[in-house]
């Protein structure tokens, strides 16, 4: 049979393609670049200053000032690239020691150089503070962006006063800063006000979609149904039409009755076939939901392709394997890929289900690396598949990125 509906697919596929961000992906992404970018420039306008005073004061230390505001930039570009708490904290952390040494040489530098004694909103003290708040913007959760945030203003702040008061040096409440904290965490509440907002919208959206894929199922069905009847029932009734009268056949009516029978189970499958294509856009199986979040905590954002319900057709054991060896690939993906995003994608076939991890990252020469032999990562996988009826293909290329294939069994 023949059923012609390019139109309802065309229409689906449109609107599974609608550009939404409502984990806010993109725009924290967007958020951490610009931030890292401002505070790199502070602290290179700040080193620069700093490293003009040599020639007049005579103070080679400020060499080493100058060295704790590098270990401050990569502790802040650090703190920008992690997604979660703890990381980000902790980085904040080692950029406001870093901070606590330079604020410590430029004091003494600056209360026994001749002229009047600045106090502790200095310029030169003040604008690395001002980078150093930035550390916890680019976090996709407003309470650990807040935390980390005011935890930056008072080690930062803090620890300049303290360095400020070992050294003599007047001590001021550095206004530009408190304020810059202030308005800093006003944005973040904003932003994830948004982002809320986006949510909301994104399910409505996706309400809409579900809409849509149902209703353009049910008309390719209905037109499936339709040709069925023209092809069977109808043809039925010409048939005898034009046969002569008396006793049928015993094949026609065999065929009869087999068409009439066929004819009732036209609803249900009707009814089945649209809940079929909608269902896979609302479950996520918990599998894969434990799959994306251990791979955030580890700093990878994971994207959910596919038939992403197959994967709960498959029996505990299976399960448990498939998911131990994706939880490796991404590992593999945090370690080596150099970014902080992958894909797994899941295809489901009549007796198999295949799922494939990939990412865009720094990949490798398969020529010069033994994936195959002991220890290797594809040996290392397919031994964990083999009682599943397993299999693993790897495709990598330098700085094209890595993609593995894992197909198990349906049923072990």
């Amino acid at each position: 049979m023949h059923v012609d509906a390019p139109s309802a697919q065309g229409v689906v596929h449109m609107s599974a393609q609608i550009a939404i961000d409502p984990e806010a992906f993109a725009t924290t992404r967007a958020i951490g670049r610009a931030a890292l970018w401002f505070a790199s420039s502070v602290l290179v306008v700040t080193a620069l200053i700093d490293l003009a005073f040599i020639p007049f004061t005579g103070r080679v230390d400020i060499v080493a000032a100058v060295a704790a505001l590098v270990i401050m930039g990569l502790s802040i570009a650090a703190a920008l690239s992690r997604r979660t708490l703890r990381p980000a904290l902790c980085w904040t952390g080692v950029a406001a020691v870093a901070l606590f040494g330079y604020a410590s040489i430029v004091s003494n530098v600056s209360v026994v150089f001749p002229g009047p004694t600045p106090s502790s909103d200095y310029a030169l003290l003040s604008m690395p503070t001002l980078a150093i708040l930035l550390c916890g913007v680019s976090l996709r959760s407003v309470r650990d962006a807040l935390i980390v945030g005011t935890t930056a203003f008072v080690l930062g702040h803090g620890l300049v006063l303290v360095a400020a008061a070992l050294q003599g040096m007047p001590l001021a409440v550095d206004v530009p800063v408190v304020t810059s904290w202030i308005g800093l965490a006003l944005l973040v509440i904003a932003f994830w006000h948004a982002r809320g907002v986006t949510s909301r919208g994104a399910t409505v959206m996706g309400t809409a979609g579900r809409d849509e894929i149902a209703s353009a199922t049910a008309g390719r069905f209905s037109g499936a149904a339709a040709e069925w009847l023209r092809e069977t029932v109808l043809e039925d009734l010409r048939a005898l039409a034009a046969t002569e009268p008396g006793p049928l056949g015993p094949d026609r009516v065999a065929a009869i009755r087999r068409h009439l029978a066929d004819l009732d189970d036209i609803g249900p499958i009707l009814e089945e076939s649209t809940l079929a294509a909608v269902t896979p856009a609302v479950a996520m199986p918990a599998m894969l939901l434990e799959i994306r979040q251990r791979a955030e905590q580890r700093g990878v954002r994971v994207a959910l392709a596919g038939q992403l319900s197959a994967v709960a057709e498959l029996s505990s054991p299976v399960s448990r394997r498939l998911q131990s060896v994706i939880d490796d690939c991404l590992d593999n993906v945090a370690r080596h890929s150099g970014l902080d995003e992958a894909e797994v994608a899941v295809m489901d076939g009549e007796s198999e289900v295949s799922v494939m991890v990939s990412d865009a990252g720094a990949g490798f020469d398969l020529d010069r690396v033994d994936v195959d032999g002991p220890g290797g990562l594809r040996s290392r996988l397919l031994e964990r598949l083999t009682d599943a009826g397993g299999s693993v293909q790897i495709w990598a290329r330098p700085g094209a990125g890595t993609a593995i294939f894992l197909t198990v069994r349906v049923r072990s």
